[in-house]
């Protein structure tokens, strides 16, 4: 296991570890290499789409105040549209 770490963090050369090994290194390293190729995510991104407020689904919350969507701001009661209650 020590000298698959040493493969990895290129202290050791691959001649040193055994195939069986490297079945099981492959896999990290190449996932280690996809992450590395992924640093370049725009600083701001919408994350789960267009929220189409009471198109879908509505949000209430634990005090039984309803929103027109999950992403409503649920300290705002401005943004609430009624109470189960009434």
């Amino acid at each position: 296991m020590f000298k698959l770490f040493l493969y990895a963090i290129g202290r050791i050369d691959k001649k040193s570890i055994s195939n069986l090994a490297l079945t099981f290194i492959n896999p990290i390293i190449m996932l280690h290499s996809n992450i590395q190729r992924s640093k370049d995510i725009p600083e701001e991104a919408h994350h789960s789409g267009p929220c189409l407020p009471g198109q879908k689904k509505i949000f209430v919350d634990i005090y039984g105040r309803i929103f027109p969507c999950e992403k409503a701001n649920e300290n705002n009661s401005l943004l609430s549209i009624g109470n189960i209650d009434n």
